[in-house]
Order: C-alpha cells, then structure tokens, then sequence
C-alpha cells in the first residue's frame, strides 16, 4: 500500500540574502583549471554552506545557523544553482536554492525541509528533497518553486537523493525506511529500501538498500547505492564491480561507452562519528573496475561524492581526513578546505564550459 501525503499546508516564502565572504587555501589553483573550464565544487565547511569555483571558495551563508549544500548545477546561460539547507532562527531546517549565491527559501515553517539535488533543463529547475511531516519523512521534489508530492510507502520514512530529467521524463533516486533515518545509522542499509521514481510511479529497486543517485544516458536508467555493499544498477539489473564491501555509490556519470562511478564507506557515510570501517576509502570505478583515490590509513575517513567526465579528464569532489578535497585524473589531490581545522567535504562537482 503506498499514498501520497496531502494535508500539509503549502506556503512559499522567498527569502534572499547573498553572503560574500571569499577565500582560497594552498595550492588550489593546481587543480588544473583551464581557461576552457570552470570547475564548480558544493559543499561545506563546518556549519557553512561553501560553493568553490576554480578553488576559490564562496561563503553562501554566514555560519549563524547550521547550513549545507548538497549539489551544483550550472546552466547553458551560465547561471549557477545550488541546493541544501540552512536552519532558521528557530532552529528548523528549511530546503533552500542559491542562484548566482542569492539563497532562496523553498519553503518555510513550520516543517522542516531539505534540498538535495538540483537538475535545470529547457528553462525548468527541478530540486530534489523531502519534507518533516507527521513524525515522519515525505519525498518531494520542486519544480519551479512548486511542490511535487511523490507516492510512498505509508508509515516509512522517505526520502529522494539525486533528480535527473530527460525529455519529459523526471527520475528521482531515494530511500525509505522502517525506522527514523537515524535510529538505523544506516548501517550497511538494514530496514532500508532503495527507491526509484519515474514521474509518478516508484519502484522498489533493493531490500535493503539506498539509491544515492540517478542518471539518464541513451534511455538507459543507472542509479548507484548500497544493498549491502556498493552497488550499481543498470535498467534495474545489478552491474559487476570489483570491489564492493560495506561502501555505497554516491555518483555515476556516464561518457561514451564508459561508466564512471565513485564511491565511499558506507559506515560512517553521514559523518557523523561512527567507527571507520575496515572497506574505508574514496574509489573510483570506470567500467566496473575500481581505482582508490586517497592515500589515508585506516583510521581516516576518505569518500568521493561526485563525479563528471568532460573530454580526456575526469574530476572527482569529496574529502579526506576531515578536508574537501577534489581528485583530477591521476593528479595530486588538490584540498579545498582547511587542512588545520578539518571540518570540510565537498558533496557536488560541475565542470562547465566557458
């Protein structure tokens, strides 16, 4: 039995504000930046939502109220998108968008909301998030500032990760669970169930599992997760990967006939202070063999967030040891955040054509 939840009240209030704090740590501009490209990178630093463009970081909120960002996209007319989160002065945690760095409240209170995932296409700006109703998650997604109720399951919490449209078509990858998201810790997605949505139908695609991102390539449907250990989907079939483990796929990008996905430990995936497990690491697939990005031992965390692939390079954003960091082809890793305070990730990458 599944539902979709109607009874919440919808107000929008657009609320602008632009935060225009700058800053650039060593050796960021070695990321190898052309003047063909400019490579924007989403994250945070501490309680800051931070958007980096070609290593140069850009405070999008002012660090008074717990903030984030999640995912960047850039459009053909070269407007920047951003999507995440900021808490209000009560403390509740509202869905916001950046555009050009001026944040816009996709909702407000009383319910709590967040934004995930950003996709902007024909002139239509579609955010991925969900909405604190009744105890409980409900995913949604905005198109154009409206609300979309999607169907769920009744009585498990859930969510949407990633949004991808192509034609007419708007696919959503997510997660539910049989108990409040953090009482399972997510751990290796026990009572979780990885979800896929197109337009208005959803299909169960691992039990348990999570769906972290979604794509779109030649009508072929690839979304990346975790049903126990790291996985990719192809049309719904499971891929073959080299390395799995207690990881989840967190991206996948696709270029030509090759596949790229990245990934991190799924214990401890959220941060939040869990014992690293022994499967750490930020990987790297192409073709469904794996390649570890970073260098740290054992006892330090290290994941990949994000990946594209534009002409001969492939760029991947995501943090270790506390630091965003950013991987480009076989290059040096390049950090973005302090390396002395260590409280950085970056979540999204967009490389965009000048």
């Amino acid at each position: 039995m599944y539902k979709k939840f109607f009874s919440i009240l919808l107000i929008y209030t657009v609320f602008a504000t632009v935060v225009t704090a700058r800053h650039k740590y060593d050796s960021a501009e070695s990321v190898g930046y052309s003047d063909e490209y400019v490579v924007y990178v989403a994250g945070r630093e501490g309680n800051v939502a931070v958007l980096w463009t070609n290593g140069v970081a850009r405070n999008l909120t002012s660090g008074t109220n717990d903030a984030a960002a999640f995912s960047v996209f850039v459009s053909e007319d070269n407007t920047v998108y951003v999507a995440g989160f900021e808490r209000n002065r009560e403390g509740i945690s509202v869905a916001t968008l950046w555009i050009n760095g001026v944040a816009k409240r996709l909702y407000e209170h009383p319910f709590e909301t967040a934004a995930r995932s950003v996709f902007v296409t024909g002139g239509d700006v579609y955010v991925a998030g969900h909405i604190h109703v009744g105890g409980t998650n409900w995913p949604i997604y905005w198109k154009n500032d409206e609300i979309v109720q999607l169907e769920a399951y009744a009585d498990y919490p859930t969510s949407t990760t990633s949004i991808f449209v192509a034609g007419s078509n708007v696919y959503l990858a997510g997660y539910d669970s049989h108990r409040p998201f953090f009482e399972t810790n997510m751990r290796r997605g026990a009572d979780m169930g990885a979800l896929l949505w197109e337009n208005d139908d959803f299909d169960p695609i691992a039990i348990p599992g999570i769906a972290n991102c979604v794509l779109v390539s030649d009508d072929d449907v690839y979304i990346g997760g975790n049903d126990g250990n790291a996985a990719l989907w192809k049309n719904g079939e499971t891929q073959e990967l080299d390395v799995t483990g207690h990881r989840a796929i967190t991206s996948v990008f696709v270029s030509g006939d090759d596949v790229y996905a990245v990934g991190r430990p799924f214990v401890g995936y959220w941060r939040t202070g869990q014992t690293i497990n022994p499967d750490n690491g930020a990987f790297l697939w192409k073709n469904g063999v794996s390649k570890r990005l970073d260098s740290a031992p054992p006892n330090v965390v290290a994941g990949a967030n994000s990946v594209v692939v534009i002409g001969n390079n492939v760029y991947v954003a995501g943090d270790e040891d506390g630091v965003a960091t950013v991987w480009r082809n076989s290059e040096a890793p390049i950090r973005l955040g302090d390396q002395e305070k260590k409280n950085s990730v970056a979540e999204s990458i967009f490389v965009h054509t000048r």
